[in-house]
């Protein structure tokens, strides 16, 4: 089964903890599925120089890095215009790949869901949203987003990534009871915790999946 997961910021580093995307993404893979991940060039930081994308392997992930840098220091304009950056061009790239059978989006930043709902809709693939953040409500509340068209355009997206998805994780039990207020959400939401054991997160993720999807290779 060819799994897709559009992530702008994935974590690869080694003395970093996994989370449960990553380690679900490795026990697919070497359970003999095919994962796909296309992500930006921040927590991977690879130096691909002047190259407009980057490909690797690892831990059995087809890793697709698009050469977008992103860094919390950065002014808001310059943020906003990398985002939307990565979604537009993580939409070209999945539309390149192999046909994906499941599509995987983690938020924050929400903008990855903006691909993410297109190739659902293409492909007829189900959509699974990961939640870590609400979006655009945590950006709001940090006045790091104060634009009244952006937070319309925010609003606008958070909907219809909620109306899209098949699933929706939420990696907090805050962020599961802010979700349960909204309409679309309902009997959609599974929380998989931040503190649980990584094997746990895991296994609990890849059983979302298998609710929407068998996983046969």
């Amino acid at each position: 089964m060819n799994i897709l997961i559009l992530q702008q910021h994935f974590n690869l580093r080694e003395d970093d903890r996994p989370g449960c995307i990553i380690q679900a993404g490795r026990e697919l893979a070497s359970r003999g599925h095919c994962v796909y991940v296309i992500t930006g060039n921040s927590a991977p930081a690879q130096p691909l120089g002047k190259k407009k994308i980057g490909l690797f392997q690892k831990d059995g992930l087809a890793i697709i890095v698009l050469n977008i840098p992103y860094k919390s220091e950065m002014k808001a304009p310059d943020k906003i215009r990398n985002l939307a950056a990565y979604a537009r061009k993580a939409l070209l790239q999945g539309r390149r790949l192999p046909r994906p059978e499941l599509i995987i989006a983690a938020s924050p930043p929400l903008t990855a869901a903006a691909p993410a709902i297109s190739l659902s809709r293409r492909f007829g693939a189900p959509l699974i949203l990961v939640m870590g953040e609400l979006w655009p409500d945590a950006l709001i509340r940090r006045g790091t987003l104060k634009h009244q068209t952006l937070i319309k355009l925010a609003r606008r997206l958070e909907q219809k990534a909620y109306a899209a998805a098949a699933a929706i994780v939420a990696l907090s039990p805050a962020v599961a009871d802010s979700l349960k207020r909204e309409t679309a959400c309902r009997g959609k939401i599974h929380i998989i915790g931040e503190d649980q054991p990584e094997s746990e997160r895991a296994c609990r993720f890849i059983r979302v999946l298998e609710g929407l999807r068998p996983l046969k290779k």
